[in-house]
């Protein structure tokens, strides 16, 4: 029962707010790929190693990854919103412009 309260938390936690989730392990992976390259391969190498590598670029594409995430989220509940709510929000008066009469052709 804890196993599966837990997975909808963690999907709830997806679903209105990704970055909570995707940015600390970004952040986790760049620091580790960043400590390993300054501290142990360019001080004892010279060079930056392949491991290194790796972890900062992974850790870059799970940072794109939620910001991806975000978007859609965002994207999404703005979609929900009443079209009115919309115009008001961006400062939008009247009908958008389109003043157009029905014409019978």
């Amino acid at each position: 029962m804890q196993k599966t309260l837990d997975s909808q938390v963690a999907r709830l936690g997806l679903i209105f707010y990704p970055a909570k989730l995707f940015a600390p392990i970004a952040g986790m992976l760049m620091t580790g790929g960043f400590l390993k390259a300054a501290l142990k391969d360019f001080w004892h190498m010279g060079t930056i190693g392949t491991t290194s590598q790796t972890l900062m670029l992974a850790g870059l594409e799970i940072f794109m990854i939620g910001l991806v995430a975000n978007l859609i989220v965002h994207n999404r509940s703005f979609g929900l919103q009443k079209p009115s709510d919309n115009r008001q929000r961006l400062g939008i008066k009247g009908n958008c412009g389109n003043k157009q009469k029905n014409k019978i052709i």
